[in-house]
């Protein structure tokens, strides 16, 4: 589990390939797990906000569950995430930026209750659980030792 609004937050060590690389594949765990597992409370991602337009601010709360994410083979992962390309042939720090405000580009928040946070009804869930799954909100970068 990682706070996305938290800078430079390590996900731990791996081990890749080496090669040519120009994609990547994006996992979520379920249940989740480490730091911040408590506050997602058996969701893969929570998200809370205020919407703001004009002088009108709309509090949202929005959970996204496993069953929402997966892909068409049931797997929990984003594939085709934009990597820059590089030939990879040592150890280095591989560096991933999720593009959060992107998840939100096609989301009707207006349809969103005025009043203290509320659920997102299903239109802009839906919207925004589609967003989520586009592999460019996540862009994978390499840097090496």
């Amino acid at each position: 589990s990682v706070d996305l609004l938290a800078a430079d937050t390590p996900l731990g060590e791996g081990r890749g390939l080496s090669g040519l690389v120009r994609s990547a594949t994006m996992s979520f765990a379920s249940p989740p797990s480490g730091p911040l597992a408590g506050e997602l409370g058996g969701h893969v991602i929570v998200l809370e906000g205020t919407a703001k337009k004009g002088g009108e601010a709309r509090a949202f709360r929005a959970e996204v569950d496993a069953a929402d994410l997966l892909d068409a083979s049931g797997r929990l992962q984003i594939e085709g995430c934009p990597f820059k390309e590089v030939d990879l042939q040592s150890d280095g720090r591989v560096t991933l930026s999720v593009q959060v405000a992107a998840w939100f580009a096609e989301v009707e928040l207006e349809l969103v209750p005025p009043g203290p946070a509320s659920k997102l009804a299903d239109v802009p869930r839906a919207e925004l659980v589609r967003s989520i799954k586009g592999a460019d909100r996540y862009r994978f970068a390499f840097s090496p030792k």
